[in-house]
C-alpha cells in the first residue's frame, strides 16, 4: 500500500493528513495538487483491495466493528453487505454478532428485516434526504426505462449470471469482511466530508444525509450504542459522530425521531413501515411509468 493511502486511512482530517505526509517526506506544492495525488493513488489501491481474492480466508467469529470513543462513550458501528440475498454463512455471522452483543441494536432502515433480526430497531434514515420521495420517483422511473431497454441483453446473459451469482455474492461479502470500508469510496470519505463542511451550507448527497441522520440518532442512544448498517455508511457515521452535522434540519429530524421512538416505540415502528411501503409503491409506480414511456410509442405504431 502506498504511503499516502496508508496515511489517508489513518488520519481523520485533511490537516492531519498534510502534516503526516510532510513528516513522511512527501512533497506538497499546493493543497489542490496534493489532493489530486491522493485521489490517484487512492483509486489504484481501491482497485487492488476490491479485486483481491479473499475466498481463502476463514470467516471471522463476528462482523468487523468500528469503535468510536467520544468522551468515554463507546459507539460500535458494524458494516455489512446487503445488496443481494445473503449466503447462509453470512446470515449466521450477522446473527452471531448480534447475539454476542446482547441483541440490542439499532439498524439502518430495512436491514433488520433483510437479515431477520427481530431484536434490532430499524430507524427511519430513508426519510433523512430532503427530497427523498422525489429521488425515489426519479430512480424508479429510470429503472423502468432501463428494464425495457436492457431486457433482451439481460435474457441473453441470464444463464451466465445464474452460474456466477453465488460466487460473486460470496466475494462481495468477503470484501465487506476484510477490506476497509473506506474503499467503498473513490476518495477518502472523511476528507471529502471535511471539504464539504468548509462551505457555509454543505450540500450532502443522499447517502451522506442518511449517514448523518444515523450518527445523530446513535449519538442520542446511550442505552443502545450499537448500529448495523451498509458498509459504505461506516466511515461517514464515524465522521459525523466526531464532527457533528452542519445541516441543522437533519440534526433536528434525528432528535425528533429519537424522542418519538422513546415516547412510543410501536407508533415509531408503524411510521417507519409506512415510509418503507410508500417507497416501494412509489418506486413501482415510477418504474411502470418509465417502462410506459418507452413502450407507448411502439404500441401506437401498430
Amino acid at each position: 500500500m502506498e504511503k499516502i493511502v496508508e496515511l489517508a486511512l489513518r488520519t481523520g482530517t485533511l490537516e492531519e493528513l498534510l502534516c503526516e505526509a510532510e513528516t513522511a517526506g512527501i512533497e506538497i506544492t499546493t493543497e489542490e495538487a496534493f489532493l489530486r495525488q491522493v485521489k490517484k493513488e487512492w483509486l489504484a489501491e481501491r482497485k487492488r483491495q476490491i479485486s483481491k481474492d479473499y475466498s481463502g480466508r476463514m470467516l471471522p467469529e463476528t462482523l468487523p466493528c468500528r469503535e468510536i470513543d467520544l468522551g468515554g462513550m463507546i459507539y460500535q458501528v458494524y458494516g455489512i453487505a446487503h445488496y443481494n440475498p445473503p449466503t447462509p454463512d453470512y446470515v449466521s455471522l450477522v446473527h452471531r454478532t448480534i447475539a454476542q452483543q446482547g441483541g440490542l441494536f439499532l439498524a439502518e432502515q430495512n436491514v433488520a428485516r433483510y437479515f431477520d433480526i427481530s431484536s434490532a430497531t430499524e430507524i427511519i434514515d430513508h426519510a433523512a434526504p430532503k427530497y427523498w420521495l422525489t429521488e425515489t420517483l426519479a430512480e424508479g422511473y429510470w429503472h423502468g426505462i432501463q428494464t425495457i431497454i436492457f431486457t433482451p441483453t439481460e435474457l441473453i446473459n441470464k444463464a451466465s449470471r445464474c452460474y456466477s451469482k453465488q460466487k460473486r455474492l460470496k466475494m462481495q461479502e468477503f470484501v465487506t469482511l476484510f477490506c476497509p470500508p473506506e474503499f467503498h469510496f473513490t476518495f477518502p470519505p472523511q476528507i471529502a466530508l471535511q471539504l464539504k463542511d468548509r462551505q457555509a451550507s454543505p450540500k450532502y448527497n443522499s447517502r451522506e444525509q442518511r449517514s448523518a441522520y444515523m450518527a445523530e440518532f446513535l449519538r442520542r442512544s446511550s442505552s443502545t450504542p450499537n448500529i448495523i448498517v451498509g458498509q459504505g455508511h461506516v466511515p461517514e457515521i464515524e465522521y459525523f459522530l466526531k464532527n457533528g452535522c452542519k445541516d441543522q434540519r437533519i440534526v433536528e429530524l434525528a432528535q425528533e425521531h429519537h424522542e418519538f421512538f422513546k415516547r412510543d416505540p410501536h407508533a415509531f415502528h408503524f411510521a417507519r413501515d409506512q415510509i418503507s411501503y410508500q417507497e416501494y409503491l412509489s418506486d413501482f409506480c415510477a418504474a411502470f411509468a418509465g417502462a410506459g414511456t418507452i413502450l407507448s410509442p411502439l404500441v401506437m405504431m401498430f
